[in-house]
């Protein structure tokens, strides 16, 4: 029982909601290379094939980098 003598080891990192969720739309997508799935966040969007390529997976990454902020920009025109 050596771990009740420290402190408890770190939780892993989290991974935000839209990174989860589009990494198991990938995978439910790459079980049959014919499905096809379009994620919208605002007025962005990526669809995800089955079987995706180099290309497919660097435009996913990228989308995910987009989505991955705190939440949409305020179009209220305030400041």
């Amino acid at each position: 029982m050596s771990w009740l003598s420290g402190p408890p080891p770190p939780p892993p990192p989290a991974r935000p909601a839209s990174q989860i969720l589009i990494t198991l739309i990938k995978e439910w997508c790459a079980k049959e290379r014919h499905r096809k799935v379009v994620v919208t966040v605002g007025d962005d969007s990526i669809e995800i094939t089955g079987r995706p390529d180099a290309a497919q997976e660097r435009l996913v990454r990228e989308f995910q980098d987009r989505v991955a902020g705190d939440g949409p920009e305020p179009d209220d025109g305030a400041a």
